[in-house]
């Protein structure tokens, strides 16, 4: 007897890169997550779940995807597993059409972030210490370089930079670098700071970047980048984010069309005017301007219309704040499509959908997308009620909670910090729980 999945509860909250969007042939949005170890594509439309093909290799069963991120064509979707016994993980590429693996690439070190290429013919793998370049298609390794520093996101340009080199960029603790790759010379990339105008590379938290839509592709590149200062800790080493000091930087890569090496310009740095504690989480560039999106903590969500007007003019920045009523940080943002600015927000426990066409307040809403968080680990119990639609599950994360398959979302989620809880089940009637 085969068992095949029908519906998964919950959405893996635990990594950062956990929320992809493309249309399938038939224009329908599929919004793609993982479910524990599963990759799974929610049909806005129909309200209904489909499974991306299992992942069965033996070095990463029933590892949860620790990356996600999805081709400019959308025809691909790459994923990447912790190894189980800890040493290095796997890379898939599936395939958004049939949902089936394309492609399978061992990597040393466990990926953090990763990124196509704008030609889709790369896979750019960041580790904490270490940066890969996949030509997956083959699952070829073709440059593998250690770093400096700690990555914790890789970003590549959406267009060409020029006809033989493509452009991406690294970022994390200590670590600020565009890196340009040219198709004669894959094996030999090079890397820039970015860090220019600071003192010294080493004393920020670059948390995320973005590149910038500037409408054209034979203009200059915009690169938005957060920078977080950091403090010493009581052993005299610079650890602790200082938060209130936050900035944006704004790069500027230039003579793309005559030259296959970028120039780097610091082009504005933007101070954030937010309330104190906010700590920023991560970026998105919008789509229908050069502005940007800004998860932060309690839930909110910055707008940025960045705007750069010719001569000695000064820019500026319009800016708005929302919140979805969250005390949770936002963890992803994800743009829709090419067209409009409809952005996914996973915060805590659910998936907003929050509608941008002007930078007006009265334009923006935030609306409950209905995917809940699963459990932060494995489930170790579950139990369905006879007379009402629940199903009650007990996990690793010490949580105890209450789903309804009918709705398919999540209900009641308790935490017990003392104790795991070990077994679980529900009164027939669905009124009582007993874990």
């Amino acid at each position: 007897m085969k068992l095949s999945p029908f519906y998964a509860f919950g959405i893996n909250g635990c990594i950062r890169d956990n929320l992809v969007v493309y249309s399938d042939p038939n224009g329908n949005e599929q919004v793609v997550f993982p479910v524990g170890s599963n990759l799974v594509a929610y049909n806005k439309e129909t309200r209904s779940t489909s499974f991306f093909e299992a992942q069965k290799h033996l070095l990463v069963k029933n590892s949860p995807p620790t990356s996600l991120s999805i081709a400019v064509n959308e025809m691909y979707i790459a994923v990447a597993y912790t190894a189980t016994n800890g040493d290095g993980g796997l890379v898939v590429v599936y395939n958004t059409v049939t949902r089936k693996r394309v492609a399978t690439m061992l990597n040393r070190s466990r990926v953090t972030s990763m990124c196509f290429s704008h030609d889709t013919k790369h896979l750019i793998c960041a580790c904490e210490d270490s940066l890969s370049l996949w030509l997956w298609e083959n699952s070829k390794l073709e440059f593998s370089a250690a770093i400096t520093g700690t990555i914790t996101r890789v970003g590549c340009s959406l267009f060409q930079f020029s006809p033989s080199t493509s452009l991406f960029v690294t970022s994390g603790r200590g670590h600020n670098r565009l890196w340009f790759a040219s198709n004669r010379s894959r094996n030999s990339l090079t890397n820039t700071k970015l860090s220019q105008t600071e003192a010294n590379e080493s004393k920020y938290q670059y948390e995320d970047n973005t590149w910038l839509n500037t409408g054209k592709k034979e203009q200059d590149m915009l690169l938005a980048v957060i920078a977080i200062p950091l403090k010493k800790d009581e052993n005299g080493t610079l650890s602790i984010p200082y938060h209130d000091d936050t900035v944006i930087n704004i790069y500027r890569i230039a003579d793309g069309i005559s030259s296959s090496r970028p120039r780097v310009e610091h082009d504005q740095t933007i101070a954030l005017d937010m309330q104190k504690d906010v700590c920023l989480t991560t970026i998105a560039a919008l789509r229908s301007s050069p502005g940007f999106a800004i998860g932060a903590t309690a839930g909110t969500i910055l707008l940025y219309e960045y705007q750069g007007v010719a001569g000695n003019q000064k820019k500026h920045v319009k800016t708005k704040q929302v919140s979805n009523g969250s005390d949770s940080p936002v963890v992803s943002i994800f743009n829709t499509n090419m067209h409009d600015d409809r952005l996914l927000v996973y915060c805590h426990n659910r998936i907003d959908t929050l509608n941008i066409s002007e930078f007006e307040v009265t334009n923006s809403s935030i609306q409950p997308f209905l995917v809940d968080a699963g459990h932060k680990g494995g489930i170790v119990d579950l139990d369905c009620c006879l007379e009402k639609p629940y199903v009650v599950s007990c996990g690793l994360d010490h949580t105890v909670k209450i789903w309804n398959r009918q709705l398919r979302r999540c209900l009641v989620s308790h935490k017990n910090d003392c104790d795991e809880p070990q077994t679980v089940a529900i009164h027939p009637s669905g009124h009582q729980v007993s874990p």
